[in-house]
C-alpha cells in the first residue's frame, strides 16, 4: 500500500458523503437562493407603509417636476406573485434589468400572475439590505420616484430576493399598479 492510498480512501469517502448531504433539490449550480430577503408579512407590512408615507407629501421627482400628495396604495397578492418572480428570476440568472431573462417585459409578468390592470409601473433595485434603504434610492430616482408618487396607482406587491452566488446580494422588484 503506498501512502497516498489512505489519502485518496477519504477523499472519495468525502466525496461521497458530501453528494449525499447537496438534498433533493439542489440543481447542481451551487447557488443559494431565498425566497425572501425577510419576513414576507413585516416586509409587506412596512413596503406598504414607506411607500404610503412617500405618498402622503408633494414630493419633487427631478426631471419629472412635482408631484402633489397621492392615495394610500394597498397589497396585491398577484402583484406579489409577479414582482417575486421577477426578483428570482434576476437572482438565480445573476442579472439586473426590467426586461426577464426570458425577454418578457414587467406587463407581461403581470398578466401572467393573473392581474388586469388599467395602468402599471415597476422599480427595481439591487443590494440595499433593509426596505427602508431601497424606497430612499427609488425616491432618490426621478423615474422611480414618479413611478411610487403616480396617483393612478393604487395597489402594489413587492419581493426581495437574496442570492449569495450573484453579484448583488439583494434583487428588488416593485409593482405599482390600478385594476381594471
Amino acid at each position: 500500500m503506498t501512502p497516498s492510498f489512505p489519502k485518496a480512501v477519504l477523499l472519495l469517502s468525502l466525496s461521497v458523503i458530501l453528494a449525499a448531504c447537496k438534498g433533493e433539490e439542489d440543481d447542481g449550480d451551487n447557488q443559494s437562493i431565498s425566497n425572501s430577503c425577510f419576513d414576507l408579512e413585516t416586509s409587506k407590512q412596512e413596503m406598504i407603509q414607506l411607500i404610503n408615507d412617500a405618498r402622503s407629501q408633494a414630493r419633487t421627482c427631478g426631471v419629472y417636476g412635482n408631484f402633489p400628495a397621492a392615495g394610500n396604495v394597498s397589497w396585491n397578492d398577484k402583484l406579489f406573485k409577479a414582482a417575486n418572480a421577477h426578483s428570482q428570476d434576476m437572482a438565480k440568472e445573476n442579472f439586473f434589468s426590467h426586461t426577464g431573462s426570458d425577454g418578457l417585459a414587467f406587463s407581461d409578468r403581470i398578466k401572467a400572475a393573473g392581474y388586469s390592470y388599467s395602468s402599471a409601473a415597476e422599480n427595481i433595485a439591487a443590494g440595499q439590505s433593509t426596505t427602508q434603504a431601497v424606497v430612499n434610492a427609488w425616491l432618490g430616482s426621478d423615474g422611480h420616484c414618479k413611478n411610487i408618487m403616480g396617483s393612478s396607482y393604487t395597489e402594489i406587491g413587492s419581493a426581495c430576493v437574496s442570492s449569495e452566488s450573484a453579484d448583488y446580494k439583494t434583487y428588488w422588484t416593485l409593482l405599482l399598479a390600478r385594476p381594471q
